[in-house]
């Protein structure tokens, strides 16, 4: 709501002509594209696990540090498995995964581009 509540209160400018529109209407159009491009463009690709996951019978320790974050603000979240190179340091067999996270709403975009990412990868 603030957000179109500062693109109604730039629009005069934008569309403004005379004396002054020279600085004033470009500086309005890109706070305007600013604002409307602020929301279907943010979306944050970070992988689930900062390490390999325990080993049955060890410790977990803090599995929650990259997905927690999101979960308590409510913000959607994707996680979607990733193949793991045999040339890393991460335990043969043992999953890795990487997470989509994006603002409330766009749920419909973090699927698209989960869906890429894993046509991508397989």
């Amino acid at each position: 709501m603030t957000t179109l509540a500062a693109i109604l209160t730039l629009m005069p400018l934008a569309l403004a002509w005379g004396q002054g529109a020279g600085i004033q209407q470009p500086l309005a159009i890109a706070i305007i594209a600013g604002l409307t491009l602020q929301y279907p463009l943010v979306l944050l690709v970070m992988p689930t696990l900062i390490g390999p996951p325990p080993v049955i019978g060890q410790r977990p320790g803090s599995l929650t540090v990259l997905t927690g974050p999101a979960n308590l603000a409510g913000l959607p979240a994707l996680a979607l498995p990733v193949p793991v190179p045999a040339d890393t340091d991460w335990p043969a067999g043992l999953p890795a995964s990487l997470q989509i996270i994006g603002p409330a709403g766009n749920e419909e975009q973090i699927l698209g581009l989960g869906r890429v990412i894993e046509e991508a990868l397989s």
